[in-house]
C-alpha cells in the first residue's frame, strides 16, 4: 500500500478494504478493552493499586507475549483506568 492509497481512503475517493478497515477497527477496540479489562479487576478491590513500566524491556519481561506495545502505550492505558477507578495507586514496577 502506498501513502497516494491511503490517501485516497481517507479522502473517501476509494473506499478502504474490507481486511484493512477490520484491521483498524481492531486497533481501535483494544486500548478500551484493556482499560474495561483493568477496570473490572480493580473497582471492586479496597486498595487499587497497578504497576506500569519506565521501559519496553520491562513491560515486555513482564508481560511476555501479552502485548507488543510500548511501555508509553502501558502508561497512557493506566491513566484511562485512573479515570475510572477512585483512588487508584500507580507505580513503577520494580527493577
Amino acid at each position: 500500500m502506498t501513502e497516494r492509497t491511503v490517501g485516497r481512503w481517507v479522502d473517501g475517493s476509494s473506499p478502504v478494504p474490507d481486511g484493512v478497515r477490520i484491521e483498524i477497527e481492531e486497533i481501535e477496540a483494544h486500548p478500551a478493552r484493556c482499560v474495561g479489562e483493568y477496570v473490572a479487576a480493580l473497582m471492586d478491590l479496597p486498595d487499587p493499586g497497578i504497576y506500569t513500566y519506565r521501559r519496553d524491556a520491562d513491560l515486555w519481561a513482564a508481560r511476555q507475549g501479552m502485548e507488543p506495545y510500548p511501555a508509553a502505550w502501558h502508561r497512557a492505558i493506566v491513566a484511562r483506568v485512573a479515570q475510572e477507578v477512585p483512588a487508584l495507586t500507580i507505580e513503577y514496577a520494580p527493577d
